[in-house]
């Protein structure tokens, strides 16, 4: 018989722990009669979450962008040019093809 897997907990999220937290000691406050005026928006100013995750994937994309344009060495530039002159098309068009479809023409 085969052995059950252990259970994976789940990472919290950034943020995620301080808001239960937060939460937790409210209802505490509220249990014991306490009045809690303060709207949870107070003190914020609206500006972008600490972890903007699309901020962080357009940086990747772009460094990984820089790197794949990355200048290769000279008897690699000139191989591919003259073979991009004997196809026709123009060397970027020739490199877009290798990096696209990971084949040389």
């Amino acid at each position: 018989m085969l052995a059950a897997r252990p259970v994976r907990k789940r990472r919290a999220k950034p943020g995620e722990r301080l808001a239960k937290m937060r939460s937790q000691q409210t209802e505490r406050l509220e249990f014991l009669g306490y009045v809690i005026p303060f709207h949870p928006m107070i003190g914020h100013n609206l500006g972008p979450g600490l972890f903007d995750w699309d901020r962080l994937e357009r940086r990747q994309m772009k460094e990984a962008h820089s790197a794949a344009w990355a200048g290769p060495s000279q008897e690699t530039a000139l191989r591919r040019f003259k073979k991009a002159q004997e196809l026709g098309v123009s060397y970027r068009d020739y490199v877009l093809e290798i990096l696209e479809r990971g084949r040389y023409l």
